[in-house]
């Protein structure tokens, strides 16, 4: 017979952070899926940044065309979050982030995701 107070579990888990001034900074550049996804009619938007860099975060649509740009500009390293308001139709769209590091050009992220937007 087995005892309930005879299972044990451990859990435990990893980051991959740098701690700066007291802060935890990310280690890579990453962004998550939008979320929620399927949206109506705003969606949020989460990357990291390890270092300052130029963000360029853009939408497209299936035809390749862009139908907004959601930032262009330098940020900080850190956790970084936004909201799209879709002003555009129902479709699937596609989200794309390019970021450079400010102090070293050569160290860039480039990532390109798919959302649904359900009017």
């Amino acid at each position: 017979m087995l005892r309930a107070d005879a299972i044990r579990f451990t859990l435990s888990a990893e980051t991959d952070v740098r701690i700066r001034d007291g802060s935890a900074l990310p280690s890579d550049f990453a962004m998550e899926q939008n979320y929620p996804n399927p949206f109506n009619p705003s969606t949020t938007i989460q990357y990291t940044l390890p270092v300052r860099s130029n963000v360029r975060l853009e939408v497209f649509n299936t035809l390749g065309q862009r139908v907004a740009v959601i930032h262009d500009e330098v940020q900080e390293a850190g956790r970084h979050s936004t909201v799209w308001d879709a002003h555009v139709a129902s479709a699937l769209y596609f989200l794309h982030i390019h970021a450079q590091s400010f102090e070293s050009p050569a160290r860039s992220f480039t990532k390109t995701q798919n959302m649904l937007l359900l009017r």
